[in-house]
């Protein structure tokens, strides 16, 4: 298969784009949080429904990692092109689990400083998985240095989380089972998901994903 090619700036743009018009409850956000708190499910649903749109293999999985301090969570995910040529993850949602560090929308108002990484979109090869969850783990560990955790006006602690002060490899292994294909299964977006991801799909640019 061909390769994969993603041009995050303007899959950035049309995801932010469609979900302020998508009239979902996600729309009044401002533009530069939608993709730091928008589900995995709708965001995922929206990239699906472009890419089939294009031709371009894709199928959705959700992942299932049993995090010891969150044995609920679960994360959609779109996997583009066929399972036996090393597909390719698409994560336009993986902001949120930022947030077991500290870092959220929240602490960026209250302390007047950057948090998240510039990246809002993340895509990289199945078999290139470890090169991401270690990226991932050194930007929340850098965090973890500078968190601040300032208290709103109701004295609740901003920059908490189940891993604030935990070590790197904890991190690292937190992560890798939220991404680790074993423990990924087919998942099929539900309709109400399916109608939103539609509606924002339309606002992705032509040439957001490409096959080279």
């Amino acid at each position: 298969m061909a390769e994969v090619i993603v041009d995050t700036q303007k899959l950035v743009f049309g995801l932010e784009k469609g979900i302020g018009r998508s009239g979902t409850i996600f729309s009044s956000s401002p533009t530069e949080w939608r993709l730091r708190y928008s589900p995995c499910g709708l965001v995922s649903s929206a990239i699906a429904e472009y890419l089939k749109n294009q031709g371009i293999p894709v199928r959705q999985v959700i992942s299932t990692p049993n995090l010891a301090f969150d044995l609920e969570m679960q994360h959609v995910l779109p996997i583009v092109g066929e399972s036996e040529n090393d597909p390719v993850v698409i994560d336009a949602s993986f902001s949120q689990f930022l947030g077991y560090v500290g870092i959220s929308g929240g602490y960026e108002e209250l302390s007047g400083e950057r948090a998240f990484p510039d990246e809002k979109v993340i895509d990289f090869k199945l078999s290139e998985k470890d090169i991401m969850v270690n990226w991932l783990t050194a930007v929340a560990t850098q965090f973890q240095s500078r968190n601040r955790r300032p208290r709103d006006e109701d004295n609740w602690s901003i920059g908490d989380g189940p891993l604030v002060v935990a070590s790197a490899s904890t991190i690292q292994q937190t992560y890798a089972k939220i991404w680790d294909p074993a423990n990924f299964t087919p998942w099929e977006s539900i309709p109400r998901v399916q109608r939103d991801g539609r509606a924002i799909a339309k606002y992705i640019p032509l040439g957001a994903i490409t096959l080279g």
